[in-house]
């Protein structure tokens, strides 16, 4: 779960960067790489899940 791991440090770096930048550059960069790992992650943890259907 390298991804997941990757969000949470992707959220971290964000939330550190709000404190040093304005808000809409932080939202500007930062919404993106968000939405990419955590569909990214949510595709990888659905595969770890056992296939029901």
């Amino acid at each position: 779960m390298l991804w997941a791991q990757a969000l949470l440090l992707a959220a971290a770096l964000l939330v550190w960067a709000r404190t040093r930048v304005p808000r809409a550059h932080v939202w500007l960069v930062g919404f993106p790489v968000l939405v990419a790992l955590g569909l990214t992650a949510g595709d990888e943890a659905a595969l770890l899940l056992p296939n029901l259907l």
